[in-house]
């Protein structure tokens, strides 16, 4: 259907190819997290990776799950991946693709519609969490193990914290070093003459001939 705005776009199937058109309603691997032109790239969020999502708790018996690899390709503000399913009622697929177009580099989350079942995607420490808003018990998790998603940048705070703690190490250090020096006892210096004093010495007893008088010219 054609849109003329994104508030007109629904935000659960809006397609990333607005604002041309949206697809059909629950129709699987359709997107989004909202309609946006945003191209912004800075302080991205790393999505793209490999995720594991073997350990997943969503219940297989009841749901078609997400499991095994799930793999996620950034371009900017666009998604695609794939991931492995099983479980019940998955209509034959053990694999799905996906795509979403995120609304700012920042975002940490984005919807798609897998098997007619809305997800929400969530950006976490160690990986992804990947919530069924139909179904909560046929929610799971994937753990990120290769790729720049694996990566944890540092965060502005993180490196004022690092600065921060270089130059209050070097102040200590400074004052030890001050302190250290002001609390040595400085050098004697020689006292002022007694070099000279041994040089300088006079005689303690006197010449015969002055001790007893000059004798008389014969």
């Amino acid at each position: 259907m054609p849109v003329e705005s994104c508030s007109s776009c629904d935000s659960v199937t809006c397609y990333n190819n607005y604002p041309s058109e949206c697809p059909s309603p629950y129709e699987s691997g359709t997107v989004g997290v909202s309609c946006s032109d945003d191209s912004s790239t800075g302080n991205q969020v790393q999505w793209e990776g490999v995720y594991d999502a073997s350990a997943s708790l969503c219940d297989r018996s009841a749901c078609c799950c997400v499991t095994g690899t799930v793999n996620i390709v950034q371009d900017g503000l666009h998604l695609t991946g794939d991931a492995q399913l099983a479980g019940v009622n998955c209509q034959g697929q053990t694999m799905v693709g996906f795509q979403a177009v995120l609304p700012s580099s920042t975002t940490t989350q984005f919807n798609i519609v897998v098997m007619s079942n809305h997800l929400r995607v969530t950006k976490t420490k160690d990986g992804i969490s990947i919530v069924n808003k139909d179904f909560l018990q046929c929610s799971g998790s994937a753990i990120c193990v290769s790729g720049p998603a694996c990566e944890t940048p540092l965060s502005t705070g993180a490196i004022v914290g690092i600065v921060a703690g270089c130059l209050v190490f070097v102040l200590l250090v400074v004052i030890i070093v001050l302190v250290i020096k002001r609390s040595r006892p400085a050098a004697a210096a020689p006292a002022a003459g007694v070099g000279a004093a041994y040089d300088d010495r006079r005689p303690l007893v006197q010449p015969q001939a002055a001790a007893y008088g000059s004798m008389p010219a014969a």
